[in-house]
């Protein structure tokens, strides 16, 4: 704050010269005389003699008749008791004589009032009185710092005109300003400058937290194309390799209505040993094939996850998915091997009747289902097939 206070000092202020009107000649050049020397002493920072000059000035300039007669002398006069105020941190002095002096003066004169005036309600932490009174920048950091007081204001649409003018001048600024004007776009309605913004930055930056950005900027805007190209540009890119980042792809594939592809890269990832032999991924490429209606590719999965889990409930999915294919001598040989292993028999007993009965294989299903009977979980089913069995036997 006090650098931008000093640079906007030193850029507008400059050197005075004033001229005068409707003074006698004597005064004009007393006048004049005076005003010129208060502003060379002050220009030499000789305050001291400065203030002398000038406190035997103003009261003659500010007379009534004086300052009817010539506005120029007393805003001229003023400006100079103000300047004089701020050199010496007296800024509530300095901020009543710069009113008198915008008041009187007009043009180029009172726009550097303006401008010191300014000054002063910044280096105050008055950004609010500040802002209308100070120049428009002509340079990167005046348009940047322009940007900074209005998102303090919570003026966000026009610090992101500020911060677009300052791109401008610096289209590749330090991550520190990136940060910022990712910030202050994010306030905005319209989310298509941070965007922007965020497609710059991962042109050239690895970095995943803007990727990160950009994905759930893309989210909340519900365009799930967009999210699964940025997760395939990452991924080429040789971000998020990780095995987080590739279940990432993966799920978003799932998500986007494209499981085959997901499948295909995990059953990849999975074979080449880029993702290590887990049930938790054989699990997930399974029912990715499933969703993609591959019920071979999902069977093999199963089988891979029974496998390594040793769990009885994927070798009765194996059997369920024959089943549905009518591969009554694949769905029996799983359904065997889920009976050595499973706690609860009777469910299996009764898919074996199942699969015994449409293969044509009676005797084979009353005996399964005989089974069935005695398990309390599958009774009552099994009553029902017994039945029916004895039903159709019965039958002419």
């Amino acid at each position: 704050m006090v650098r931008l206070v000093a640079l906007i000092y030193f850029i507008f202020i400059g050197q005075c010269t004033f001229a005068l009107a409707k003074l006698t000649p004597a005064e004009q050049d007393w006048v004049n005389n005076q005003i010129h020397y208060a502003n060379q002493l002050l220009e030499q920072e000789k305050y001291p003699n400065a203030e002398k000059v000038l406190r035997q000035l103003y009261p003659i300039v500010s007379s009534s008749k004086t300052a009817t007669s010539n506005n120029r002398v007393l805003g001229s006069t003023a400006f100079l008791m103000g300047r004089l105020a701020y050199h010496q941190q007296q800024f509530e002095r300095a901020v009543e004589y710069l009113a008198v002096a915008r008041k009187h003066l007009q043009g180029a004169e009172q726009a550097k009032a303006d401008t010191l005036l300014g000054s002063i309600y910044m280096a105050q932490g008055q950004l609010s009185k500040a802002l209308p009174l100070l120049p428009q920048p002509s340079h990167f950091d005046g348009w940047l710092q322009r940007a900074e007081i209005l998102a303090s204001l919570k003026l966000f649409e026009q610090a992101a005109l500020a911060m677009e003018q300052a791109f401008r001048f610096n289209p590749k600024p330090a991550e520190a300003t990136q940060e910022f004007a990712l910030s202050l776009y994010w306030q905005l309605p319209d989310k298509s400058k941070a965007i922007r913004l965020l497609k710059q930055i991962t042109a050239r930056s690895l970095e995943p937290k803007y990727w990160n950005y950009l994905l759930q900027l893309y989210q909340q805007q519900g365009e799930p194309k967009k999210v699964l190209a940025t997760l395939e540009l990452a991924y080429r890119k040789g971000l998020w390799h990780d095995h987080a980042g590739l279940v990432r792809l993966v799920d978003t594939y799932h998500y986007q209505g494209q499981p085959y592809i997901g499948a295909k890269y995990l059953e990849t990832w999975l074979d080449t040993g880029k993702l290590p032999d887990k049930s938790e991924y054989w699990l997930k490429l399974a029912k990715l094939w499933l969703a993609a209606k591959e019920d071979d590719a999902a069977i093999a999965a199963y089988t891979r996850l029974a496998q390594l889990t040793g769990d009885s409930q994927w070798h009765v999915q194996v059997a369920s998915i024959s089943m549905v294919h009518q591969r009554w001598d694949k769905a029996q040989a799983s359904l065997e091997r889920a009976l050595d292993k499973a706690q609860s028999k009777g469910p299996i007993y009764l898919m074996l009747g199942e699969v015994a009965f449409e293969s044509g294989q009676l005797d084979q299903a009353r005996r399964w289902f005989n089974q069935a009977v005695q398990q309390p979980e599958s009774q009552s089913s099994a009553k029902e097939w017994l039945a029916f069995l004895s039903e159709n036997e019965s039958s002419p």
